[in-house]
Protein backbone atom coordinates (compact mmCIF):
# COMPACT_ATOMS: atom_id res chain seq x y z
CA UNK A 1 0.00 0.00 0.00
CA UNK A 2 2.50 2.44 0.95
CA UNK A 3 5.00 1.14 -2.12
CA UNK A 4 1.56 2.34 -3.83
CA UNK A 5 0.95 5.56 -2.60
CA UNK A 6 4.79 6.46 -3.30
CA UNK A 7 4.70 5.85 -6.79
CA UNK A 8 1.21 7.53 -7.27
CA UNK A 9 2.96 10.93 -5.76
CA UNK A 10 5.69 10.73 -8.17
CA UNK A 11 3.80 10.04 -11.30
CA UNK A 12 1.55 13.00 -9.59
CA UNK A 13 4.91 14.91 -8.99
CA UNK A 14 6.20 14.85 -12.42
CA UNK A 15 2.17 15.27 -14.61
CA UNK A 16 2.92 18.69 -12.57
CA UNK A 17 6.42 19.76 -12.90
CA UNK A 18 6.02 19.09 -16.47
CA UNK A 19 2.63 21.19 -16.26
CA UNK A 20 3.82 24.20 -14.11
CA UNK A 21 6.99 24.34 -16.78
CA UNK A 22 4.57 25.50 -19.21
CA UNK A 23 3.47 29.33 -19.34
CA UNK A 24 0.06 28.59 -17.76
CA UNK A 25 -1.05 32.24 -18.95
CA UNK A 26 1.98 34.17 -18.19
CA UNK A 27 4.60 34.37 -20.96
CA UNK A 28 8.36 34.29 -19.75
CA UNK A 29 9.24 37.99 -19.20
CA UNK A 30 13.46 38.72 -19.77
CA UNK A 31 14.63 36.95 -16.77
CA UNK A 32 14.02 33.40 -17.09
CA UNK A 33 14.11 32.49 -20.24
CA UNK A 34 16.85 32.37 -23.01
CA UNK A 35 17.33 31.84 -27.12
CA UNK A 36 16.02 33.97 -29.76
CA UNK A 37 13.00 35.73 -27.38
CA UNK A 38 15.40 36.16 -24.88
CA UNK A 39 17.89 38.31 -27.37
CA UNK A 40 14.63 40.11 -28.67
CA UNK A 41 13.03 41.22 -25.10
CA UNK A 42 16.47 41.96 -23.63
CA UNK A 43 17.99 44.10 -26.74
CA UNK A 44 14.33 45.81 -26.92
CA UNK A 45 14.40 46.70 -23.18
CA UNK A 46 17.81 47.85 -22.88
CA UNK A 47 17.85 49.94 -26.10
CA UNK A 48 14.56 52.09 -24.94
CA UNK A 49 15.43 52.33 -21.14
CA UNK A 50 18.73 53.45 -22.82
CA UNK A 51 16.22 56.09 -24.69
CA UNK A 52 14.58 57.31 -21.27
CA UNK A 53 17.98 57.67 -19.24
CA UNK A 54 19.16 54.55 -18.56
CA UNK A 55 22.93 54.58 -17.77
CA UNK A 56 23.02 58.48 -18.85
CA UNK A 57 23.80 61.42 -16.66
CA UNK A 58 20.08 62.00 -16.53
CA UNK A 59 19.63 58.78 -14.61
CA UNK A 60 22.58 60.06 -11.91
CA UNK A 61 20.77 63.20 -11.32
CA UNK A 62 17.40 61.54 -10.58
CA UNK A 63 19.02 58.97 -8.15
CA UNK A 64 20.87 61.91 -6.87
CA UNK A 65 17.02 63.51 -6.42
CA UNK A 66 15.80 60.52 -4.82
CA UNK A 67 19.01 60.31 -2.34
CA UNK A 68 18.89 63.92 -1.31
CA UNK A 69 14.59 63.33 -0.74
CA UNK A 70 15.42 60.60 1.42
CA UNK A 71 17.85 62.53 3.78
CA UNK A 72 15.37 65.11 3.21
CA UNK A 73 12.39 63.02 5.12
CA UNK A 74 14.97 61.57 7.58
CA UNK A 75 16.23 65.04 8.75
CA UNK A 76 12.44 66.01 8.90
CA UNK A 77 12.02 62.43 11.30
CA UNK A 78 15.23 63.94 13.44
CA UNK A 79 13.75 67.19 14.10
CA UNK A 80 17.10 68.64 14.82
CA UNK A 81 18.29 66.33 17.55
CA UNK A 82 18.26 62.10 16.70
CA UNK A 83 16.15 60.09 15.80
CA UNK A 84 15.33 56.04 15.94
CA UNK A 85 14.02 54.21 12.25
CA UNK A 86 13.04 50.99 11.42
CA UNK A 87 15.47 49.74 8.39
CA UNK A 88 12.32 47.54 7.19
CA UNK A 89 11.59 49.22 4.06
CA UNK A 90 13.45 51.93 4.09
CA UNK A 91 15.43 52.41 0.95
CA UNK A 92 12.76 50.76 -0.87
CA UNK A 93 10.56 53.31 -2.69
CA UNK A 94 13.76 55.94 -3.43
CA UNK A 95 15.20 53.16 -4.91
CA UNK A 96 12.32 51.39 -7.09
CA UNK A 97 11.44 55.27 -8.49
CA UNK A 98 14.76 55.74 -10.28
CA UNK A 99 14.06 52.73 -12.40
CA UNK A 100 10.41 53.12 -12.56
CA UNK A 101 10.71 56.50 -13.84
CA UNK A 102 12.55 55.11 -16.75
CA UNK A 103 9.98 52.28 -17.41
CA UNK A 104 6.22 54.15 -16.00
CA UNK A 105 7.45 57.52 -16.49
CA UNK A 106 6.14 58.19 -13.02
CA UNK A 107 7.55 58.30 -8.92
CA UNK A 108 6.04 57.00 -5.85
CA UNK A 109 6.16 59.59 -2.56
CA UNK A 110 8.08 57.98 -0.17
CA UNK A 111 4.87 57.55 2.17
CA UNK A 112 3.33 55.61 -0.58
CA UNK A 113 0.89 53.26 1.64
CA UNK A 114 -0.24 51.12 -1.40
CA UNK A 115 3.36 50.67 -2.71
CA UNK A 116 4.66 49.74 0.74
CA UNK A 117 2.36 46.96 0.79
CA UNK A 118 3.02 46.12 -2.44
CA UNK A 119 6.65 45.71 -2.02
CA UNK A 120 5.89 43.63 0.98
CA UNK A 121 4.06 41.07 -1.37
CA UNK A 122 7.35 41.30 -3.22
CA UNK A 123 9.91 40.73 0.36
CA UNK A 124 7.32 37.81 0.91
CA UNK A 125 7.11 35.86 -2.33
CA UNK A 126 11.23 36.52 -2.68
CA UNK A 127 11.57 35.00 0.66
CA UNK A 128 9.12 31.71 0.27
CA UNK A 129 11.42 30.31 -2.82
CA UNK A 130 15.01 30.03 -3.74
CA UNK A 131 16.70 30.25 -7.22
CA UNK A 132 16.38 26.47 -7.52
CA UNK A 133 12.46 27.01 -6.89
CA UNK A 134 13.12 25.33 -2.86
CA UNK A 135 10.43 23.03 -2.24
CA UNK A 136 8.03 23.55 -4.38
CA UNK A 137 10.20 22.58 -7.22
CA UNK A 138 11.74 19.38 -5.35
CA UNK A 139 8.53 18.51 -5.28
CA UNK A 140 5.35 19.83 -6.72
CA UNK A 141 2.39 17.94 -6.12
CA UNK A 142 2.78 19.75 -3.07
CA UNK A 143 1.17 22.61 -5.09
CA UNK A 144 -1.95 20.23 -5.38
CA UNK A 145 -2.30 18.50 -2.05
CA UNK A 146 -1.03 21.32 0.46
CA UNK A 147 -1.48 24.36 -1.10
CA UNK A 148 -2.00 26.23 2.06
CA UNK A 149 1.40 24.57 3.86
CA UNK A 150 3.53 24.37 0.98
CA UNK A 151 2.96 28.40 0.50
CA UNK A 152 2.20 28.20 -2.74
CA UNK A 153 -1.37 29.35 -2.21
CA UNK A 154 0.85 32.64 -0.79
CA UNK A 155 2.65 32.89 -3.90
CA UNK A 156 -0.09 32.68 -6.34
CA UNK A 157 -1.90 35.42 -4.44
CA UNK A 158 0.71 37.70 -3.88
CA UNK A 159 2.16 37.60 -8.08
CA UNK A 160 -1.91 37.90 -8.68
CA UNK A 161 -1.90 40.95 -6.44
CA UNK A 162 1.26 42.35 -8.22
CA UNK A 163 -0.16 41.34 -11.64
CA UNK A 164 -3.08 43.49 -11.25
CA UNK A 165 -0.87 46.82 -10.03
CA UNK A 166 0.93 46.41 -13.20
CA UNK A 167 -2.00 45.61 -15.18
CA UNK A 168 -3.68 48.50 -14.27
CA UNK A 169 -0.33 50.99 -14.62
CA UNK A 170 -0.35 49.57 -18.11
CA UNK A 171 -3.98 50.20 -19.03
CA UNK A 172 -3.53 53.63 -17.70
CA UNK A 173 -1.15 54.10 -20.35
CA UNK A 174 -3.30 52.68 -23.03
CA UNK A 175 -5.88 55.61 -22.15
CA UNK A 176 -3.62 58.22 -22.75
CA UNK A 177 -1.21 57.05 -25.36
CA UNK A 178 -0.29 59.06 -28.28
CA UNK A 179 0.66 57.74 -31.49
CA UNK A 180 4.40 57.99 -32.40
CA UNK A 181 5.46 59.31 -28.98
CA UNK A 182 7.11 57.18 -26.13
CA UNK A 183 6.97 58.72 -22.79
CA UNK A 184 8.89 55.03 -20.93
CA UNK A 185 9.34 51.67 -21.88
CA UNK A 186 5.84 50.86 -21.29
CA UNK A 187 4.71 53.20 -24.39
CA UNK A 188 7.15 51.96 -26.59
CA UNK A 189 6.69 48.55 -25.72
CA UNK A 190 2.59 49.35 -26.70
CA UNK A 191 3.58 50.85 -29.61
CA UNK A 192 5.65 47.46 -30.32
CA UNK A 193 2.83 45.98 -29.87
CA UNK A 194 1.11 47.65 -32.50
CA UNK A 195 3.27 47.44 -35.48
CA UNK A 196 3.44 44.07 -35.06
CA UNK A 197 0.59 42.33 -33.67
CA UNK A 198 1.44 38.57 -34.29
CA UNK A 199 5.03 39.00 -32.72
CA UNK A 200 6.58 38.44 -28.74
CA UNK A 201 5.28 41.53 -27.93
CA UNK A 202 1.73 41.22 -26.01
CA UNK A 203 0.17 42.74 -23.17
CA UNK A 204 1.22 39.53 -20.71
CA UNK A 205 4.36 39.66 -22.04
CA UNK A 206 4.90 43.50 -21.15
CA UNK A 207 3.42 43.00 -17.36
CA UNK A 208 5.71 40.06 -17.21
CA UNK A 209 9.02 42.12 -18.61
CA UNK A 210 8.04 45.29 -15.97
CA UNK A 211 7.14 42.41 -13.05
CA UNK A 212 10.81 40.96 -13.88
CA UNK A 213 11.93 44.51 -13.41
CA UNK A 214 10.05 45.43 -10.45
CA UNK A 215 10.59 43.16 -8.38
CA UNK A 216 14.47 42.41 -9.17
CA UNK A 217 15.41 46.95 -8.93
CA UNK A 218 13.16 46.97 -5.79
CA UNK A 219 14.64 43.87 -4.16
CA UNK A 220 17.96 43.88 -4.33
CA UNK A 221 19.56 47.31 -4.28
CA UNK A 222 17.44 48.12 -1.08
CA UNK A 223 18.52 45.04 0.55
CA UNK A 224 21.74 46.08 0.07
CA UNK A 225 21.58 48.92 1.53
CA UNK A 226 19.76 47.61 4.24
CA UNK A 227 22.74 45.67 5.24
CA UNK A 228 25.51 48.63 4.80
CA UNK A 229 23.86 50.29 7.31
CA UNK A 230 23.30 47.01 9.83
CA UNK A 231 27.80 46.68 8.91
CA UNK A 232 28.35 50.43 9.88
CA UNK A 233 25.95 49.83 12.92
CA UNK A 234 28.47 46.77 14.04
CA UNK A 235 31.77 48.51 12.78
CA UNK A 236 31.52 52.08 13.71
CA UNK A 237 35.57 52.39 13.00
CA UNK A 238 34.80 51.85 9.41
CA UNK A 239 31.86 54.38 9.76
CA UNK A 240 34.12 57.04 11.20
CA UNK A 241 36.60 56.45 8.04
CA UNK A 242 33.40 56.60 5.71
CA UNK A 243 33.03 60.28 7.37
CA UNK A 244 36.68 61.07 7.41
CA UNK A 245 37.06 60.62 3.59
CA UNK A 246 33.73 62.42 3.22
CA UNK A 247 34.64 64.94 4.99
CA UNK A 248 38.14 65.37 2.95
CA UNK A 249 36.80 65.32 -0.40
CA UNK A 250 33.23 66.40 -0.77
CA UNK A 251 33.45 68.65 2.15
CA UNK A 252 30.43 70.12 3.87
CA UNK A 253 29.09 72.45 1.31
CA UNK A 254 27.37 69.56 -0.46
CA UNK A 255 26.52 66.77 -0.76
CA UNK A 256 27.99 63.55 -2.96
CA UNK A 257 27.93 63.36 -6.39
CA UNK A 258 28.67 60.25 -8.77
CA UNK A 259 31.90 62.01 -9.98
CA UNK A 260 33.16 62.15 -6.67
CA UNK A 261 33.34 58.43 -6.57
CA UNK A 262 36.88 57.78 -8.02
CA UNK A 263 37.93 59.78 -5.27
CA UNK A 264 35.93 58.03 -2.75
CA UNK A 265 37.91 54.79 -2.82
CA UNK A 266 36.84 53.87 0.65
CA UNK A 267 33.51 54.54 0.60
CA UNK A 268 33.52 52.23 -1.95
CA UNK A 269 35.87 50.00 -1.00
CA UNK A 270 33.31 49.46 2.41
CA UNK A 271 30.25 48.88 -0.91
CA UNK A 272 32.07 46.40 -2.55
CA UNK A 273 32.73 44.61 0.70
CA UNK A 274 28.83 44.86 2.00
CA UNK A 275 28.24 43.15 -1.49
CA UNK A 276 30.92 40.27 -0.98
CA UNK A 277 30.51 39.34 2.57
CA UNK A 278 26.22 39.46 2.15
CA UNK A 279 25.57 38.19 -1.70
CA UNK A 280 22.55 39.31 -1.62
CA UNK A 281 21.84 37.32 -4.85
CA UNK A 282 23.45 34.48 -3.64
CA UNK A 283 22.58 31.93 -6.88
CA UNK A 284 22.96 33.79 -10.07
CA UNK A 285 19.64 33.48 -12.15
CA UNK A 286 19.70 29.65 -13.48
CA UNK A 287 21.11 29.22 -16.95
CA UNK A 288 20.87 25.94 -19.51
CA UNK A 289 23.27 24.14 -21.28
CA UNK A 290 22.68 24.74 -24.87
CA UNK A 291 24.85 21.33 -25.46
CA UNK A 292 27.16 18.66 -23.75
CA UNK A 293 29.73 19.94 -22.77
CA UNK A 294 32.58 19.10 -19.90
CA UNK A 295 33.12 21.41 -17.23
CA UNK A 296 36.07 20.19 -14.77
CA UNK A 297 35.51 16.26 -16.01
CA UNK A 298 32.09 16.51 -15.09
CA UNK A 299 29.79 15.74 -18.16
CA UNK A 300 27.14 18.02 -18.44
CA UNK A 301 23.75 17.32 -20.57
CA UNK A 302 22.52 19.34 -23.00
CA UNK A 303 19.41 21.58 -21.62
CA UNK A 304 20.73 21.10 -17.90
CA UNK A 305 19.63 23.58 -16.09
CA UNK A 306 22.82 25.43 -14.62
CA UNK A 307 23.61 27.38 -11.43
CA UNK A 308 26.15 29.43 -10.40
CA UNK A 309 26.93 29.87 -6.50
CA UNK A 310 28.00 33.44 -5.99
CA UNK A 311 28.40 32.88 -2.35
CA UNK A 312 30.97 30.29 -2.79
CA UNK A 313 33.09 32.74 -4.79
CA UNK A 314 32.71 35.21 -2.43
CA UNK A 315 33.16 33.22 0.56
CA UNK A 316 36.03 30.79 -0.98
CA UNK A 317 38.57 31.03 2.31
CA UNK A 318 41.65 29.75 -0.10
CA UNK A 319 40.96 32.93 -2.66
CA UNK A 320 39.92 35.52 0.00
CA UNK A 321 41.81 33.84 3.40
CA UNK A 322 39.75 35.81 6.14
CA UNK A 323 36.54 35.43 4.03
CA UNK A 324 34.00 35.44 7.11
CA UNK A 325 35.69 39.06 7.95
CA UNK A 326 34.06 41.97 6.90
CA UNK A 327 37.51 43.96 5.97
CA UNK A 328 36.61 46.56 3.20
CA UNK A 329 40.48 47.12 2.93
CA UNK A 330 40.68 43.99 0.92
CA UNK A 331 39.72 46.04 -2.30
CA UNK A 332 42.04 48.55 -1.72
CA UNK A 333 45.92 48.26 -3.03
CA UNK A 334 48.87 49.68 -0.97
CA UNK A 335 48.28 53.44 -2.27
CA UNK A 336 44.53 53.02 -1.15
CA UNK A 337 43.28 53.00 -4.81
CA UNK A 338 40.95 50.68 -5.80
CA UNK A 339 41.57 46.85 -6.44
CA UNK A 340 39.08 45.19 -8.28
CA UNK A 341 39.74 41.17 -8.07
CA UNK A 342 38.18 38.50 -10.31
CA UNK A 343 36.20 36.55 -7.58
CA UNK A 344 34.06 39.82 -7.06
CA UNK A 345 30.84 38.79 -9.01
CA UNK A 346 28.05 40.34 -7.71
CA UNK A 347 26.09 41.10 -11.05
CA UNK A 348 27.05 37.70 -11.92
CA UNK A 349 29.45 36.59 -15.12
CA UNK A 350 28.76 36.84 -18.99
CA UNK A 351 25.55 37.64 -21.11
CA UNK A 352 23.42 36.97 -18.73
CA UNK A 353 24.93 39.32 -16.07
CA UNK A 354 22.19 41.28 -14.10
CA UNK A 355 20.88 43.47 -16.79
CA UNK A 356 20.13 46.61 -14.21
CA UNK A 357 23.78 46.96 -13.20
CA UNK A 358 24.70 49.99 -13.84
CA UNK A 359 21.02 51.30 -11.87
CA UNK A 360 22.16 49.26 -8.85
CA UNK A 361 26.18 50.43 -9.02
CA UNK A 362 25.37 53.87 -9.07
CA UNK A 363 22.31 53.68 -6.41
CA UNK A 364 24.45 52.07 -4.13
CA UNK A 365 27.21 54.67 -4.53
CA UNK A 366 25.03 57.75 -4.53
CA UNK A 367 22.62 56.82 -1.89
CA UNK A 368 25.29 54.90 0.69
CA UNK A 369 27.29 58.22 0.28
CA UNK A 370 24.69 60.64 0.76
CA UNK A 371 23.34 59.06 3.92
CA UNK A 372 26.83 58.31 5.55
CA UNK A 373 27.68 62.22 4.52
CA UNK A 374 24.25 63.30 6.17
CA UNK A 375 24.56 61.00 9.28
CA UNK A 376 26.18 59.39 12.09
CA UNK A 377 24.36 55.61 12.41
CA UNK A 378 24.28 54.01 15.80
CA UNK A 379 22.32 51.61 17.42
CA UNK A 380 19.77 52.83 19.58
CA UNK A 381 20.14 52.73 23.37
CA UNK A 382 17.36 50.17 23.85
CA UNK A 383 18.02 47.56 21.12
CA UNK A 384 20.09 44.89 20.86
CA UNK A 385 22.92 45.06 18.04
CA UNK A 386 21.56 43.75 15.05
CA UNK A 387 22.15 40.17 13.21
CA UNK A 388 24.12 40.05 10.13
CA UNK A 389 22.29 36.63 9.84
CA UNK A 390 18.90 37.13 7.75
CA UNK A 391 16.43 35.62 6.45
CA UNK A 392 16.67 33.29 2.68
CA UNK A 393 15.33 32.94 -0.07
CA UNK A 394 15.73 34.06 -3.72
CA UNK A 395 17.60 36.90 -2.43
CA UNK A 396 18.84 37.28 1.25
CA UNK A 397 17.40 39.96 3.55
CA UNK A 398 18.17 40.88 6.85
CA UNK A 399 16.03 40.58 9.70
CA UNK A 400 14.05 43.68 10.45
CA UNK A 401 16.12 46.02 12.71
CA UNK A 402 16.69 49.07 13.47
CA UNK A 403 19.38 52.00 13.42
CA UNK A 404 19.91 55.84 15.25
CA UNK A 405 20.26 58.60 12.86
CA UNK A 406 21.86 61.79 13.96
CA UNK A 407 22.41 64.55 11.95
CA UNK A 408 25.98 65.56 11.36
CA UNK A 409 25.60 69.11 10.39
Amino acid sequence: MIFVIIVGLLVISLLIAFDISKPRGYPPGVVFVDGPLWVEQRRFSLRHLRNFGYGKHGMEHQIAEEASELVASLRQQCNNDSAIIPMHQAFDICVLNSLWTMLAGQRFALDDEQLKKLLNLVHASFRMLDMSGGLLNQMPFLSVIAPHQSGYADLVKYLHEMWDFLRETIHEHHRTLTPGVSRDLIDAFLHEMELHPDSTFTENQLITVCLDLFMAGSETTSNTMEYAILYMLLYPEVQRKIHEELDAVVGRSRLPMFADRQRLCYVEAVIMEVQRRVSVAPVAVPHRATKDTMLMGHVIPQDTTVLISIWSLHMDVKHWGDPEAFRPERFLDAEGKIMQDDWFVPFGYGRRRCLGEILARKSLFLFFATLLHTFSLSVPADHPPPSPDGYDGITLSPKHFYAEFTPRF
